[in-house]
């Protein structure tokens, strides 16, 4: 037995040749935010309702509920190493009310204040084996004390350990205040994922918040356009009510503050990589000659030469 241990290990792992089927388009546990078996990052700066926004995606997962996502109904796992138990008792039962659920509705939490991710790994696993869970949410990464935040391999074993459970993920990350178009910490976060999505807030008053959440990371799905949803909260109770805003509802978040290099950079990005000043100036809706000035004067874009008539640029750090 002992010598044919190996040898079995190697023919369970030899690589194999996988022929290109069209087996249909991804599979949405809530659209367009969580893949069946993708990770997803939900991110944003402090105090904007990004743990908020987990419960209400969780729960309308778990329990099938659409309105705001379309959603897929599959066995939830929200992992909160963050609050404490009577706050976790309190968001469910108010992200409850707001969906139309009852709100003594339970969803499966592991608690672990204080504790690492890596330390209620085998815990998780075997829950997510034992009760058919199809999404786990980890709240947040910077509570997983898996290392320094900015160390890649910090960013990797986390993003590892996600992945390994075998079914669809999201983490709540945040921002620093430096830079809030991205996950604080090692690229590695966001390059492990398949989705990344930046929450931006409204407030008006004290009782009304404006949740704008877009997509920055698409893989396996065109981008979508943004969504903006309108939170109302009781002054004692919590959330409220929970809906997709009206176009007119919050004008602030919706116009696009971005300066031009960063469109256009984003541009490139998005469209896999490369562009004429043609093309991105029709993308974009601005003049070809202020985009063709960005091309050649930023640094962070290389010409690729011609591509027909036109010069065709991508950002270098692609290339």
């Amino acid at each position: 037995f002992a010598f044919s241990v190996w040898p079995t290990l190697m023919s369970v792992e030899r690589p194999r040749a996988v022929k290109g089927e069209m087996i249909g388009p991804p599979v949405y546990l809530a659209k367009s935010l969580v893949l069946e078996n993708s990770g997803t990052i939900l991110f944003g700066p402090g105090m904007s309702a990004k743990s908020t926004t987990g419960f209400l995606l969780g729960i309308a997962v778990d329990s099938g509920t659409n309105g705001i996502w379309e959603t897929l109904q599959t066995r939830v796992l929200y992992g909160n190493l963050e609050r404490s138990h009577e706050s976790i008792v309190r968001r469910i039962f108010a992200a409850n009310g707001a969906l139309g659920l009852e709100p003594d509705r339970p969803l499966d939490v592991i608690t672990a204040r204080g504790k690492s991710l890596a330390s209620i790994e085998p815990i998780v696993r075997r829950h997510i084996q034992n009760e058919g869970i199809g999404l786990f949410i980890l709240d947040s990464i910077s509570r997983a004390r898996m290392g320094k935040l900015t160390d890649d391999d910090t960013a990797n074993m986390t993003i590892d350990i996600l992945n390994s459970f075998g079914v669809a993920w999201l983490a709540i990350g945040h921002t620093s205040k430096e830079n809030k178009d991205e996950t604080f910490g090692s690229v590695h976060y966001g390059n492990g994922a398949d989705i990344t999505a930046k929450l931006s807030v409204e407030r008006r008053g004290s009782l009304e918040l404006g949740v704008r959440i877009e997509v920055k990371k698409a893989n396996d799905i065109a981008f979508p356009p943004p969504m903006t949803l309108k939170y109302m909260f009781d002054q004692d109770y919590g959330l409220q009510t929970a809906a997709i805003a009206g176009v007119d509802d919050y004008p602030d978040l919706d116009r696009d503050t971005r300066p031009l290099p960063q469109k256009i950079y984003d541009c490139l990005v998005d469209d896999k990589g490369k562009a004429s000043a043609t093309e991105i100036a029709e993308i974009l809706g601005v003049h070809r000659s202020a985009i063709s000035r960005v091309l050649t004067t930023d640094d962070r874009f290389v010409s690729l030469g011609h591509q027909g008539k036109e010069v065709v640029y991508a950002v270098k750090a692609n290339v």
